[in-house]
């Protein structure tokens, strides 16, 4: 494993360090999304948005998974981890985060989380939703674009908080910009376009239907007549 014979140890000087051996490589972040992809199929196909669980069931499942992304976030706080445990956090974290994450949507589709998904259907967070892609792909490139341009060196402990607040503002007022320039014209287009083309199949199909319903009423008019020129 990479981690392991780079002796990798998880903070932010490492990670800012080894971003092209280990933090930048598809491979390495692909865990959640397949996780992702695997809950979606066995929510929608599988239970088909149904699943009855007791109520204990329901509570060591809201123990586990809590308490499994709480390790993820909290088990390198002092950084005095050794490299096989560093390994296995690395190889591991990512996809456990995932799984934690995928309860928490299977519960609120199911009806066994009613009041978290009351607060998460909140109308407000719709357009925060819509520009989480973007603000996704651009918060490295202004996260660069301000560390890059300023004129002092940036320290990770007297102005993260403050770093971290003043990335988010601008990646979502980027993100926002983008939104209406880019993302919402080409949606709108794709659904005029995607419109047009189920509504010239719909017509086609209503057309065949049409005429076979015709051809069915002149046989049936024919037969009649037959019928009756035989009496």
């Amino acid at each position: 494993m990479k981690t392991y014979s780079i002796g990798y140890i998880p903070t932010m000087d490492e990670q800012f360090a080894q971003l092209d051996a280990i933090y930048d490589l598809p491979w390495h972040r692909i865990g959640p999304y397949l996780v992702g992809v695997i809950t979606a199929y066995f929510l929608k196909v599988r239970l088909q948005n149904k699943l009855s669980l007791q109520r204990s069931t329901r509570i060591f499942l809201w123990t586990i998974f809590p308490l499994l992304n709480l390790w993820i976030i909290f088990t390198i706080y002092t950084r005095q981890i050794s490299i096989e445990y560093s390994a296995f956090y690395m190889g591991t974290s990512r996809v456990l985060w995932g799984i934690g994450i995928s309860w928490i949507l299977i519960a609120c589709c199911t009806g066994n989380a009613p009041l978290l998904n009351k607060f998460l259907s909140f109308k407000g967070f719709i357009p925060l939703s819509r520009m989480t892609y973007c603000a996704y792909l651009l918060n490295p490139l202004t996260a660069q674009i301000m560390f890059l341009g300023s004129e002092t060196a940036f320290s990770l402990k007297a102005g993260m908080a403050l770093s971290i607040c003043a990335v988010s503002l601008n990646t979502f007022y980027m993100s926002y910009l983008y939104c209406l320039m880019f993302e919402c014209p080409f949606v709108r287009l794709t659904k005029m376009a995607l419109t047009k083309v189920m509504g010239k199949r719909s017509g086609t199909q209503s057309n065949r239907t049409d005429d076979q319903t015709q051809k069915n009423i002149g046989d049936k008019t024919n037969n009649n007549i037959t019928t009756n020129e035989n009496s």
